[in-house]
């Protein structure tokens, strides 16, 4: 799992959850490729805020990407 902070080995099957501070708006699991298709900066769906909160994380670090984020 990562959320800023190492080790995270990265695989084909990450997924990214993001999350804004603001409106507490949580997005859904996201693939690399819908992360690609987002770009950068992220932003929040909900209220258009930039989202500075994320976990990325293999699907068997689920449990703990949601508890973490």
């Amino acid at each position: 799992m990562f959320y800023g902070h190492a080790p995270h080995t990265p695989s084909d099957l990450d997924l990214t959850l993001l999350r804004c501070r603001k409106c507490d708006w949580l997005s859904p699991e996201l693939t690399r490729d819908q992360m690609r298709a987002r770009g950068v900066p992220w932003y929040c769906d909900a209220c258009g805020e930039r989202v500075t909160s994320w976990v990325t994380f293999h699907p068997s670090e689920r449990a703990a990407a949601y508890e973490a984020i």
